[in-house]
């Protein structure tokens, strides 16, 4: 059946078969992998019945959602789940009839999850830059429907983030530009919020494409910093002192960048005086001085401040023999290996 499938091809009109009110019915925001299911459910019931081009047609788009999202990989992030000798679908696996299809149909998807996927596997495939700003607008959209619901923080980031990756594409321009003062419109709306991850990651963002006149960013990065260590955060300080380093590095204000790496260097030095606080931990104390240390070495100028941190991380060192000891704790993966098995449980497994 799978060879005859293989001589069918679809064309536009058979999109308008696909049951989008069944596939898009549910009362929680989805994701794609979670569409893909519902297309591979409808599939079989195709299988069922012998109507082999409405199987290939849920087949294509249950392939396609079916990806998984790599972030790390720019040139190809959508991946297949691979399980021994085994995968699931690939995007090499589209063949020259399905991109020609997708390609007809892409615009009138009903949903932007799924719209900005294939829109952008029809980047990666066909190399055609329409496809790239079709799914910038699409990804944002998504962005915006994933912020929107309470459990859809991360998802939202992954969005955008991959629309930032495409948006470098262009080195300037209108759609890069206009990409920039969307981020930053996102930026000011979310900043009277601070310290939090989403606004974190929005200026993350924003670094990997802005290029010039990012004194502003910085600015409210090292505001953010010395709230967090008004508060005691600490881990939250540094976090914002690195990135405001980073903007400063890439500004050419090396003098701020380094104000800021100093600054960062020591919350290390802040979460040692804390381990000393009620009941002294020195194990811990001398652990964040020896991070200190590190991080001031990196540093241009700090000789100083180094040598007197390592003659008081000594002395800790030194009391913390008394209160080390042997710590056992047993890990249940149970829950993870569930997790891994429910991701794949349904996807067709492909020996190609």
């Amino acid at each position: 059946m799978e060879e005859f499938m293989s001589i069918l091809t679809l064309k536009k009109e058979d999109f308008s078969r696909i049951d989008w009110g069944k596939i898009l019915n549910s009362h929680s925001l989805i994701e794609n992998r979670d569409y893909s299911k519902k297309f591979y459910e409808e599939m079989d019931q195709f299988e069922e019945s012998g109507n082999k081009k409405q199987k290939l047609l849920y087949k294509l788009f249950g392939d396609i959602t079916s990806y998984y999202l790599d972030l790390d990989s720019k040139d190809n992030p959508y991946k297949p789940f691979v399980y021994r000798d085994k995968r699931t679908a690939s995007i090499e696996d589209l063949t020259a009839s399905d991109l020609s299809f997708l390609d007809s149909i892409v615009k009138e998807i009903p949903n932007s999850e799924i719209k900005a996927r294939i829109a952008d596997v029809l980047w990666l495939r066909l190399r055609n830059s329409n496809f790239i700003e079709l799914a910038i607008g699409t990804y944002i959209d998504a962005y915006h429907q994933f912020l929107n619901h309470k459990s859809g923080l991360h998802p939202a980031i992954d969005r955008l983030e991959r629309a930032v990756q495409l948006a470098t594409l262009f080195r300037s321009g209108e759609i890069r530009e206009q990409f920039v003062k969307k981020i930053e419109e996102e930026i000011n709306k979310y900043k009277e919020e601070a310290p939090s991850f989403l606004l974190f990651r929005l200026l993350q963002l924003l670094l990997n494409i802005k290029k010039v006149n990012l004194t502003a960013e910085a600015t409210l990065l090292k505001g953010i910093a010395l709230l967090a260590e008004s508060k005691k955060d600490w881990h939250i300080a540094r976090e914002y002192w690195n990135l405001c380093a980073e903007y400063y590095k890439k500004e050419k204000d090396f003098l701020e960048r380094d104000s800021a790496k100093k600054a960062s260097a020591n919350t290390f030095v802040m979460l040692s005086r804390q381990a000393l606080e009620e009941e002294p931990f020195y194990p811990l104390a001398a652990g964040q001085l020896k991070q200190a240390i590190e991080a001031y070495r990196r540093i241009e100028g700090t000789s100083e401040i180094v040598k007197e941190l390592l003659k008081e991380m000594i002395e800790y060192q030194k009391r913390a023999i008394s209160q080390m000891g042997l710590i056992k704790k047993e890990v249940d993966i149970s829950d993870i290996v569930k997790s891994v098995v429910e991701k794949v449980k349904g996807m067709p497994f492909n020996n190609k």
